[in-house]
């Protein structure tokens, strides 16, 4: 545990992490000492927070010991019976045997040989966002190409129109779980609203589409089906909000925290210029150094649990940040040094266990479409704003504020 001396700092410092997005934006010297003085940590608000690799993988992998419906239960307050439903029907918030049932039956389409079949429209799609940029001498990578090429992706994978990722976007901003300490009235009223909005929208989909699928992912989880098992209405609804949540911000915020980190580092940029074929290892160690999601999903012990020496109480609930696990001494080599050669390199960026992120292969693909695109197209591409970077208020996922960069 940690010591008289710095208990309180570090205390101060775990309630500012889940509180101000400021104090996250540039976390890693508070994680460090954090991992190192008290890796299993309960703050003030009752939310431990863990901070070692190993002991993430032990949360991660347990889904017996660490429960995902529970927290959901416990952080979920929307009071709309159709609404709690649809929160509750997500597969992310579901513990064994509902999560396990409802995971075979879409897994099939995001195996690496399942969206192989889409990979040659990805190119596509990203050779036309360049077709619109290139001439332009400029952009904010950031709006002007990584949530286009990811809005472009998830719309042509569901088969709906482009011009529906504003509502997207509106709706998942609503509905993601509030932090742990977060205002939960203030989240109520938005987050029903949303959560009914997006399934009016959803059931209006499938009625449309039934009769008439394709090969789209909407038609294949329509369609998807084992042992005589098929996903209820409210499933489909709480899975597509998924898939869009899952497919569309975190691979937005991998390219363009990729972007930032590979500028930021031009000697690893020049490298991998010079060895195109490291573009799967670097992929991997921007994973690693900026996650997309620092932390993952809340999960409550379902009993004491030791925890690499620590108890957690039956009932309390714990936070992995994968930040913090992603840069664990105990597991990489200088782990603060961004290298695109790095070895070995067991990130967890898309967490582990039962709740692995069943859209990695997919995520994979595209940025290993998205970044040698950008590299060939634009050889001269450079940031145009140096300092620190301004990062989006927040809490789940990692998400620049803009990019300005030219060529």
């Amino acid at each position: 545990m940690a010591t008289t001396e710095t208990h309180e700092d570090l205390a101060a410092g775990a309630l500012r992490y889940l509180a101000e997005p400021a104090f996250r934006a540039d976390p890693h010297d508070f994680l460090d000492r954090l991992r190192a003085t008290d890796p299993v940590h309960r703050t003030a608000v009752g939310v431990w927070l863990v901070t070692r690799h190993a002991d993430a993988l032990a949360v991660l992998r347990d889904d017996v010991a660490w429960s995902r419906r529970r927290a959901a239960e416990k952080h979920v307050v929307v009071d709309d019976p159709l609404a709690r439903e649809i929160f509750t029907s997500r597969m992310l918030f579901n513990d064994k045997p509902q999560h396990t049932r409802m995971r075979r039956l879409v897994a099939a389409a995001f195996t690496p040989a399942g969206v192989r079949r889409w990979q040659e429209e990805f190119t596509r799609i990203a050779a036309e966002l360049l077709d619109e940029v290139e001439p332009r001498g400029a952009m904010d990578a950031v709006a002007e190409f990584g949530y286009p090429f990811a809005e472009r992706i998830i719309c042509f994978m569901l088969g709906v129109p482009l011009e529906d990722h504003t509502l997207w976007e509106r709706w998942a901003q609503q509905m993601v779980e509030p932090p742990a300490g977060g205002d939960m009235a203030a989240f109520k009223e938005v987050a029903t609203t949303a959560t009914l909005e997006f399934t009016d929208y959803v059931k209006n989909l499938v009625g449309k589409r039934r009769g008439h699928e394709g090969d789209d992912l909407l038609s294949r989880l329509m369609a998807a089906e084992e042992e005589g098992s098929r996903l209820s209405e409210n499933e489909l609804v709480a899975m597509t909000f998924e898939l869009i949540l899952a497919g569309h911000e975190t691979t937005s915020n991998a390219i363009s925290n990729g972007m930032w980190l590979l500028l930021r580092h031009p000697d690893q940029l020049a490298r991998l210029r010079q060895a195109p074929e490291a573009i799967s290892g670097a992929v991997e160690e921007i994973l690693r150094y900026e996650s997309p999601a620092p932390m993952a999903l809340s999960r409550v012990a379902t009993t004491d649990v030791d925890l690499g020496g620590t108890v957690v109480p039956e009932g309390e609930s714990v936070l992995v940040l994968l930040a913090a696990a992603n840069r664990d001494p105990a597991v990489f080599d200088d782990p603060h040094r961004f290298d695109v050669f790095r070895t070995d390199n067991e990130q967890i960026g898309f967490g582990t266990g039962g709740h692995y992120c069943l859209g990695a292969a997919l995520a994979r693909i595209e940025l290993n479409i998205v970044f040698p695109a950008l590299l060939a197209r634009l050889p001269g591409l450079r940031l145009v704003e140096t300092g620190e970077p301004r990062w989006k208020a927040h809490q789940f996922f990692r998400t620049l504020e803009s990019l300005a960069v030219a060529w």
